[in-house]
């Protein structure tokens, strides 16, 4: 005690200080110094954990800005829709074909309104299947593409005539087109129309090219200007049935391969 105050006098007032209270001071300096240091430990592993996170949060957003480019400037996705009585493997074929050409691009072979379901009233299925298309649209701002095989087609034009799209190409696969819904709105003057059957049956059950239909006679919903600017194209294959639209190669070559750009 005389070494820490310097007197006799102060150590023993003091000493007496402490002696008059019940639950006397006991506080040792190495007690002291084992306290702050602790709180000094602490605070360092806190500033250290918050500059991991820190640089967690840097890391993602890298990732998710390179991701957006990716999206943005990549290959245009490619959205296939299946037909009547059919499923999402139905794409397959065309995903494995695309991925042989172009490997990065995106596939997405829509899963909904399969086998039996696919008999529900189509207008639920074109609101289903719409937003699953949006959220697709939403993560490829460059654009995509569709590919609609048989009743998958009229789902597609749905879409089209009820959505703000960003499709660049709708390729519709042996899909019976003639007489359904699409107005004018779907056809914008960018979207690009791949058509693999758009003739129709006329009241003798003969095929009726669509260049003679009424309703391309008459421009009924833009059919007629489109393909007077050159932004339809028709494909006539022989010897594929209907089922093999999807999964023929000469098809995927020569109908398809051309518009993934």
């Amino acid at each position: 005690m005389h070494g820490i105050f310097g007197s006799t006098k102060e150590s023993t007032m003091l000493e007496s200080f402490i002696k008059q209270h019940s639950d006397p001071i006991k506080v040792s300096p190495k007690r002291l110094r084992l306290r702050v240091r602790c709180t000094c430990d602490t605070l360092g592993y806190s500033r250290i954990m918050l500059l991991i996170s820190l640089l967690q949060f840097s890391i993602l957003s890298v990732l998710l800005v390179a991701a957006n480019l990716k999206f943005s400037n990549g290959p245009k996705a490619i959205v296939f829709i299946h037909g009547i009585l059919g499923n999402y493997q139905e794409g397959s074929n065309i995903q494995q074909w695309v991925s042989e050409v172009h490997p990065d691009t995106p596939f997405y072979s829509i899963a909904l309104y399969q086998r039996i379901s696919s008999l529900v009233p189509m207008w639920k299925q074109v609101e289903a299947i719409k937003k699953e298309v949006e959220g697709i649209m939403s993560n490829h701002t460059n654009g995509i593409h569709l590919i609609c095989f048989s009743q998958g087609g009229l789902i597609c034009r749905g879409i089209l005539s009820t959505t703000q799209h960003n499709v660049d190409t709708f390729i519709a696969l042996s899909s019976p087109l003639a007489g359904q819904y699409g107005g004018l709105p779907f056809l914008k003057e960018d979207l690009r129309v791949i058509v693999i059957h758009f003739a129709f049956y006329d009241t003798n059950e003969k095929v009726v090219e669509f260049e003679q239909q009424r309703y391309f006679l008459e421009d009924s919903f833009g059919l007629k200007t489109l393909f007077s600017e050159g932004k339809i194209k028709i494909y006539v294959i022989p010897g594929v049935q209907h089922v093999h639209w999807h999964s023929n190669r000469t098809v995927f070559n020569s109908a398809i391969l051309p518009w993934l750009i």
